[in-house]
């Protein structure tokens, strides 16, 4: 993408998001963090790089995992609003048959839209669609790096302490890859997150 095309885009969120400020007075912005317990389904073998051997991790390769996903976001009104995050996923060691010691690092980059659905005075169901760039590398086999995007869901519950603090609890699924040569294929996870709102 060139330097023109980012300049446009950019002028046009302004532009949009201006709109929206104006159009919908309670607009607010906030920052949050979640921590999340995950499961992930992946592939037993693979290919690291064109005309390498296969190696093999199943049973190596640690199936659950913990993450931490920093966001920003706003609500355009009481009912939608969109998020931006960034997850750290933790390392984890894997069985290689060709011996060694390689480890597995990932990250995802991913933009929500947001729904909620008051269902008391403090409390709000919760529902996020969007999409998530997973990226995975495998260190000590040639560094090798897979980047892939894919759908994701979400549902869960939020808790609003007062008009700035919020609790929440989160169940999403993301979908990253089926291919041969891709580490990991699915997502799961489960976490609790704290948002806070600038008014």
């Amino acid at each position: 993408m060139n330097i023109k095309k980012i300049l446009k885009a950019g002028f046009a969120s302004m532009v949009l998001a201006s709109g929206f400020a104006v159009a919908m007075d309670d607009m607010k912005f906030y920052v949050g963090a979640d921590a999340n317990l995950g499961s992930w389904s992946y592939n037993n073998s693979l290919t690291t790089k064109a005309n390498a051997a296969p190696f093999s991790y199943t049973g190596g390769f640690k199936k659950r995992n913990t993450s931490l996903d920093l966001n920003v976001g706003t609500k355009f009104n009481e009912y939608f609003g969109a998020e931006l995050g960034y997850g750290f996923f933790q390392k984890t060691k894997l069985f290689n048959s060709a011996g060694g010691n390689p480890r597995v690092k990932a990250s995802n980059l991913h933009l929500d839209v947001m729904g909620y659905a008051p269902v008391a005075d403090e409390w709000n169901l919760v529902g996020a669609l969007g999409v998530g760039r997973m990226n995975t590398k495998v260190t000590s086999i040639n560094n090798n790096t897979k980047h892939k995007t894919g759908v994701r869901v979400g549902a869960g519950v939020q808790y609003a302490f007062d008009d700035c603090l919020a609790a929440r609890l989160m169940a999403r699924y993301q979908k990253v890859g089926n291919s041969s040569n891709q580490y990991v294929k699915s997502l799961k996870s489960i976490g609790l997150g704290l948002t806070y709102s600038f008014m």
